[in-house]
């Protein structure tokens, strides 16, 4: 074990033993984070209990919401190494709960990363843009939510019927709508 490993295992224990992490969501918390080195804008809500070591690595825009169980260390174990990075995250922008964000990772202004998903070393959330999955594939936009949307907005009759008929989303929904016009007969 070299002295580099044992000076970042130290921090990682004292940052971890601290009583400020039960602190998470209030405001206190950002402030203790700042105090460590991350760059923090206004207003942003941090709801996640695992805190960064490497917080000077750490950018952080006004506005943003990271909700619980994220994972934003800015370190990693690989090939019996530590490797640093940058964790950048833009102004307003959703980090969804149980995702992780790798070294040299970012996300831009007003972007959204879904739940339980994983930006790997390299990815980037282009601004306005919302993803999701691991390794996240393609945006939200054209996934799950909007054929619902497209769906609900032609009644399901639309002529395109992947957007109406393709997702299991949908076929979810009209069991369920079927399931609860059945329960209303079943009362009478």
């Amino acid at each position: 074990m070299g002295l580099a490993y044992l000076r970042f295992w130290t921090v990682k224990v004292l940052v971890n033993a601290n009583p400020m992490r039960f602190y998470v969501g209030n405001p206190l918390y950002v402030l203790y984070l700042r105090a460590l080195g991350a760059r923090i804008g206004k207003n942003v809500t941090i709801l996640s209990q695992s805190v960064p070591v490497c917080t000077d690595l750490v950018t952080i825009g006004a506005g943003t919401v990271i909700r619980k169980e994220s994972h934003f260390a800015g370190y990693r174990a690989h090939a019996g190494r530590i490797q640093t990075g940058r964790v950048t995250i833009g102004r307003d922008a959703f980090v969804g709960e149980k995702t992780v964000l790798d070294i040299d990772t970012s996300m831009g202004d007003r972007s959204q990363l879904g739940y339980a998903s994983a930006l790997q070393s390299g990815d980037s959330v282009p601004d306005g843009e919302r993803w999701h999955g691991s390794p996240p594939s393609a945006p939200m936009s054209t996934t799950c939510a909007s054929r619902r949307r497209a769906a609900a907005a032609c009644g399901g009759r639309c002529s395109d019927s992947a957007a109406c008929s393709s997702c299991s989303c949908s076929r979810s929904r009209s069991w369920s709508a079927a399931r609860t016009s059945w329960s209303r007969r079943s009362r009478y």
